[in-house]
């Protein structure tokens, strides 16, 4: 899990996010941050998962790979769910994603 320091709050969930990436399964909006860690929020759409109980896991699952990027910078990365897989998809996508991002900050 994620610390709660690393939770990016919901009042800046709604600020404005310049950049985004689209990956396969994932839509990522970033900007960066005043902190020395990066902030992440997870957004599972209802249209997509209709039970709670299978939105919340996916969140769990997202945030528990996120937890390993929180020193890569000072970014705050806003996640949507676009489509549904399992762990290991996710898993590969988000690794991709970091991977790219690592390497050119701004693609």
């Amino acid at each position: 899990m994620l610390k709660k320091k690393y939770i990016l709050p919901k009042t800046k969930k709604t600020q404005n996010f310049l950049k985004s990436e689209n990956t396969k399964f994932f839509l990522i909006k970033y900007k960066e941050n005043n902190f020395d860690f990066c902030r992440f929020a997870v957004v599972v759409p209802k249209k997509l998962v209709k039970k709670a109980v299978e939105r919340n896991k996916i969140k769990r699952q997202v945030k528990a790979i996120l937890k390993d990027y929180v020193k890569i910078g000072n970014y705050d990365f806003l996640i949507f769910l676009k489509n549904k897989s399992n762990f290991a998809g996710f898993k590969e996508d988000l690794e991709e994603f970091f991977k790219k991002f690592e390497h050119g900050k701004n693609f």
